[in-house]
């Protein structure tokens, strides 16, 4: 479990809901990529009827957005408001390094998805797969 208050990461990173400093952007995204694991929520419906887990893909205004949480209690709170919890009230997710999760995204991400967001609501950010490709580089984590 992380001790990183990513809420505050992220008011200071985009307060008013805007990019703001620099420094403020790469200290969110530092922290983001220098989590041991991201949850990515998995629909109750893939359980049940068997499937092979998947990361929830959600269709935002026409585009595919993909949903990454920092914990699995964020995903838990983004699944209760959702109504995404199983009928005895479980909630799915897969963890995944985030290294491995970029690429994930670059081998099986599906084009129709625009934007990766993270969290969710007043605390949540997002951007384009390609965009999270290029941070990770611009951090130094990746040749990108």
């Amino acid at each position: 479990m992380s001790d990183v208050d990513f809420r505050a990461l992220q008011a200071a990173a985009y307060p008013d809901g805007e990019p703001g400093e620099v420094a403020d952007l790469e200290a969110l995204w530092r922290a983001l990529f220098g989590l041991e694991s991201w949850a990515f929520l998995v629909h109750p419906r893939r359980v049940a009827e068997g499937e092979d887990p998947y990361p929830f893909i959600a269709n935002v205004g026409g585009q595919g957005w993909l949903f990454v949480f920092t914990s699995t209690a964020e995903a838990a709170a983004f699944a209760e408001t959702q109504g995404l919890r199983s009928d005895d009230g479980s909630t799915y997710t897969l963890g995944m390094g985030p290294l491995a999760a970029l690429g994930w995204m670059a081998d099986a991400l599906p084009e129709e998805v625009t934007a990766v967001h993270f969290n969710h609501g007043e605390h949540g950010w997002s951007a384009a797969p390609s965009q999270v490709v290029i941070i990770a580089g611009h951090l130094g984590l990746t040749e990108a």
